[in-house]
């Protein structure tokens, strides 16, 4: 999966299934995309934070590249956070550290320290034990689908977990996973409702959404959302 800014749910509910989680960190950069924002709750509804990333003159630069470009955007991310969860339930047990792990991913000002770090910010609230792996360190051959059959090789995997979104571009390539045997999983997902601050409740906020409305009850919120994967092959 790519480094996203504080994940949805889904996403989380696919790492807690899996055994590893390869972060596809050495592929585009995209403007305005889940690699540099999320969303929050707040009174009018779902707001974006977003981490501001230099473009200007970086055409085709790789997420594992890219850098902010005003750090000062991020005190601005966490005073809105505190604006709007400081009379949630659990806001003293997350936003401190939350804040703490922001600024100290943010230290070489790159995009992909600072996900990943929030992401294993995540893992220890959730208290998922899981392995990371950047694809640039498996530097592997390959473009799309090739590519990733060629990670899954890599790490030993013995089934492939994706998310919904890759559907259409791996079933035309599906015979590449039938050439090797790998049996590939489509998850499947319905978003579950929770306890929100706000109301009414509106889905796919951030995570960090739902940690400071249920605390350590969130990693069961996240589970209850989980379908049967449909098997691609």
């Amino acid at each position: 999966m790519q480094p996203t800014f504080i994940p949805w749910l889904g996403w989380f509910d696919i790492a807690d299934q899996s055994d590893t989680v390869v972060i596809l960190d050495d592929v585009s950069f995209s403007k305005q995309s889940w690699q540099q924002r999320n969303r929050i709750r707040t009174p009018s509804g779902l707001e974006y934070l977003t981490l501001p990333v230099s473009t200007s003159g970086l055409v085709g630069q790789l997420i594992s590249e890219a850098k902010i470009s005003d750090k000062q955007k991020l005190m601005k991310i966490m005073k809105t956070i505190k604006q709007n969860y400081i009379k949630t339930e659990f806001f003293e047990l997350y936003y401190e550290s939350f804040c703490e792990k922001l600024i100290e991913c943010s230290g070489e000002n790159r995009l992909v320290d600072i996900n990943v770090g929030i992401i294993n910010w995540f893992f220890d609230c959730l208290n998922l034990n899981k392995k990371i792996l950047l694809s640039s360190d498996l530097k592997v051959p390959g473009k799309k689908t090739e590519r990733v059959v060629n990670i899954c090789q890599k790490v030993g995997a013995s089934s492939y977990l994706t998310p919904h979104g890759s559907l259409d571009y791996l079933y035309k390539d599906r015979s590449m996973f039938v050439d090797i045997n790998l049996p590939v999983e489509i998850h499947n997902y319905q978003h579950p409702v929770y306890n929100q601050y706000f109301s009414p409740f509106i889905s796919h906020a951030s995570t960090l959404d739902l940690l400071m409305n249920e605390g350590v009850r969130s990693i069961d919120v996240i589970r209850s959302g989980r379908s049967k994967s449909h098997e691609l092959i």
